[in-house]
């Protein structure tokens, strides 16, 4: 199913680099992270929810500049191009 969500800069910046360091597609990315905080959420039913919630540790990691996430998609590129010429 396809949706749109609206997500902050910073935080599809680091989402987009961490996809990118793991060759996986943002929408893999981001689909692995819903089922582990569903996961979660069913683990600590008992739990209500406040301010706090799953992705708390994700948002308080330092995130990234613009520059560094740039750099780390080139060198996943650059990697990805290695790959694929090792191959032939």
């Amino acid at each position: 199913m396809k949706t749109t969500l609206e997500v902050p800069d910073a935080l599809y910046r680091e989402v987009k680099s961490r996809a990118a360091l793991r060759r996986r597609k943002i929408k893999d990315y981001v689909a692995e992270g819903l089922r582990l905080a569903l996961e979660a959420d069913s683990s600590n039913s008992e739990r209500q929810f406040g301010q706090s919630s799953v992705f708390d540790e994700v948002r308080s990691a330092p995130l990234h500049s613009a520059e560094e996430v740039q750099a780390m998609i080139e060198q996943a590129n650059l990697a990805r191009r290695d790959a694929w010429r090792d191959e032939f």
